[in-house]
């Protein structure tokens, strides 16, 4: 509940679940440009397409003039069409600031229009880095159902999009797989010659900054890529910048310098990403590597340097990832990228020693069958938050990894707010010399499977607090290959077996090992000796007492009426702002007449997901007597019966009152009280 500490009306609005956010509604037509309508049940290839009666029929009239789309164009496909074996291929065009290119859907069907490509010919493009990315696959044939390349100012939204290869067996809720062929016939493709493929791939390479790309609201799954080639475009989405040119002398390497293929301003939104090979999402991977990393040094990445060739102004928000062959979301050599409301689900299913059998044979050539949740590599400063990781697959069976947060080889890593549960391995990695100043503070694990803190030879700078801890009887704080630097100070570790364990705190000493302060230990045998401020609670059953349960009604509890309106001292005056204001007041008394408030939280929503109530306390320790009316406005994603609105001479505003009447009604009210001293406030 809301409360606040005098007696006002007031009007809330309030936003529900996050599913209203999605936005499947059909966009309206830029205010400049033309708009292109498609649709496979109502379309003709003949028709002009340039008006909603007359749409085209495939997506061949929009690849053939996908070069020639201007600022505002739309090419809006209709809901409920499947475009079978076909794909959208966007190039060498850009939109502006004020007149963006548009994909997106129109018409009144529920169903979001279908793009599957299939891994057809027409889809099929040649992927280049133009130099070497390790001991990575540089270059190939990719499938791609959408292509974004070298394009700016362009959104792409509300579509459902496919690339699956009939003859491959890919379940999601399972890692065992065997030869043996599922009921129609296909069975899981383990060749490192797979094709690759990708839902949507963004490709930078003509020298230049590509910028403001929005995806949101898509629905991406079924992408049968190889899950052996992680830095080709394979999965659900993934962006990569390649060289302009190859880089074969002293002047194409100067040339390289001053032509630079990156990103700006990608943003990935309210998307949904199931049963992908390889990535979930993944953006960043870059040619450019070759100069961010020329010089590793202590591990630290230089602010000039990640801004020149990196990626910037990189944003993933509520986004949900399920099943994907190897990582969930990935950002690799951006600069402050934020990462935020995420949920990575059952991912990694495919690295485990039967999917991935590879690597082994040729000598590490893939990269070894490694794979975490949501986390960055080789990034300058980048946060996580508000993110949630469960059930990363197969630590047990050849997974690496198996982490919810891998902080990479980076510099300056922030992870707060976050919650992991399940995962096969850790909760945090803080992997090798190359990742320092990782910050972890404010997040919660909960029976992450075989430790939390994954400490294997980082460097230094790494500050672990205010965290919340549940540990299963076989699992523990660090695991066993910890032995490396981190602070801990301020964490709850709370130990959720019937006994209390004794925990290995100390596991190495590499730049200072671990070192502990003011931690609260619970249902343990012993504390690390460098924490002189610990707090030892003996009994699991006192802390976890009603776990998981909160107050049967939630509350936020506020500082006052005043604050909550954003105005002071009760003013007499009447103003209006576009959130929030007094748009009534009783002339010379002020508040002490008949007021009118309102806030609007479109800036701070209030989520919810059932119910909601709001209270406002009357007066000090509620001791006034007032008739106080309110209303409520939310936002919902399904129409629903709502009352009726009273008719004018309901909604009549009542006459104003004077000081004299209202003292005359606070005393009776008192008198009829019995005339407590606890019902006198100062008003």
């Amino acid at each position: 509940m809301i409360a606040a500490s005098v007696a006002l009306g007031t009007a809330f609005a309030l936003i529900a679940p996050s599913s209203a956010l999605a936005g499947d509604a059909t966009p309206a037509a830029a205010s400049t440009g033309t708009t292109y309508y498609v649709s496979s049940t109502h379309g003709d290839d003949g028709n002009a397409g340039t008006d909603q009666n007359h749409p085209w029929k495939t997506l061949d009239k929009v690849n053939a003039i996908a070069t020639d789309l201007k600022p505002g164009d739309s090419v809006l496909l209709e809901r409920g069409s499947t475009f079978q074996d076909q794909y959208l291929h966007i190039k060498d065009t850009s939109g502006t600031a004020d007149a963006p290119i548009t994909i997106a859907d129109y018409g009144d069907a529920s169903a979001k229009p279908v793009i599957a490509a299939n891994g057809v010919k027409g889809s099929q493009w040649y992927q280049n880095y133009r130099a070497s990315v390790g001991n990575h696959q540089n270059k190939g044939t990719v499938s791609s159902t959408i292509l974004l390349k070298d394009v700016s100012y362009i959104t792409v939204k509300n579509l459902e999009i496919t690339n699956d290869d009939p003859d491959v067996y890919d379940p999601i809720d399972t890692w065992k797989w065997t030869d043996t062929a599922d009921s129609d016939g296909t069975k899981l493709d383990r060749s490192a010659d797979r094709m690759d493929r990708t839902g949507v791939a963004g490709i930078a390479e003509n020298g230049t900054t590509m910028s403001h790309v929005t995806l949101e609201g898509l629905n991406i799954h079924d992408v049968d890529g190889n899950i052996y080639n992680k830095h080709m475009a394979n999965g659900g989405i993934y962006f990569m910048a390649h060289y302009a040119r190859e880089n074969k002398s002293a002047a194409d390497n100067t040339w390289l310098q001053n032509h630079i293929s990156r990103f700006d301003h990608i943003t990935i939104k309210n998307n949904i990403v199931k049963d992908v090979d390889r990535w979930g999402i993944a953006v960043g991977y870059t040619a450019y590597l070759n100069f961010i990393d020329a010089t590793w040094g202590d591990g630290s990445i230089d602010d000039d340097l990640i801004a020149k060739y990196g990626q910037t102004n990189v944003t993933i928000e509520n986004n949900y990832v399920k099943g994907a062959g190897g990582d969930a979301i990935t950002l690799m050599y951006c600069d402050r990228p934020v990462i935020q409301y995420n949920v990575g689900d059952s991912v990694s299913k495919h690295m485990n020693d039967v999917d991935y059998p590879h690597d082994r044979e040729h000598g590490g050539r893939y990269g070894g069958w490694v794979a975490a949740g949501i986390w960055p590599w080789r990034c300058k400063d980048p946060i996580f938050q508000y993110n949630e990781m469960y059930n990363n697959l197969n630590s047990e069976h050849g997974n690496g990894d198996g982490q919810a947060w891998d902080a990479d080889y980076g510099d300056g890593t922030l992870y707060q707010y976050n919650y992991s549960y399940g995962n096969s391995f850790a909760s945090l990695m803080i992997c090798n010399q190359y990742a320092i100043n990782t910050t972890f503070r404010y997040n919660i694990s909960q029976n992450d499977r075989r430790g939390v803190f994954d400490l294997p030879g980082n460097g230094p700078g790494n500050h672990i607090y205010n965290n919340t801890v549940y540990i299963g009887k076989d699992s523990a704080v660090l695991t066993d290959r910890s032995n490396s630097q981190a602070k801990f100070e301020n964490n709850i570790f709370i130990n959720a077996s019937d006994t209390k364990k004794t925990e290995t705190w100390n596991r190495g000493n590499q730049h200072g090992g671990q070192t502990y302060d003011n931690n609260m230990y619970v249902n343990y045998a012993n504390k690390p000796a460098s924490d002189s401020n610990a707090v030892e609670v003996a009994d699991v059953k006192t802390v976890l007492a009603n776990a998981g349960h909160a107050e049967k009604q939630s509350s936020l509890i506020g500082t006052g009426t005043e604050d909550l309106f954003n105005t002071a001292w009760c003013p007499k005056e009447p103003y209006q702002h576009i959130y929030f204001g007094y748009p009534r007041v009783n002339n010379d008394v002020g508040f002490l007449g008949r007021t009118h408030v309102y806030r609007f939280f479109i800036q701070d929503p209030v989520f919810f997901e059932k119910g909601l109530k709001a209270t406002i306390e009357h007066g000090h320790n509620n001791c006034l007597t007032l008739d106080l009316a309110t209303v409520a406005y939310w936002y919902q994603d399904k129409a629903t019966a709502v009352p009726a609105i009273p008719d004018k001479a309901g909604r009549k505003l009542k006459p104003m009152v004077n000081n004299v009447m209202i003292h005359k009604w606070r005393h009776e009210w008192r008198k009829n009280k019995g005339n407590k001293a606890d019902l006198w406030g100062d008003e």
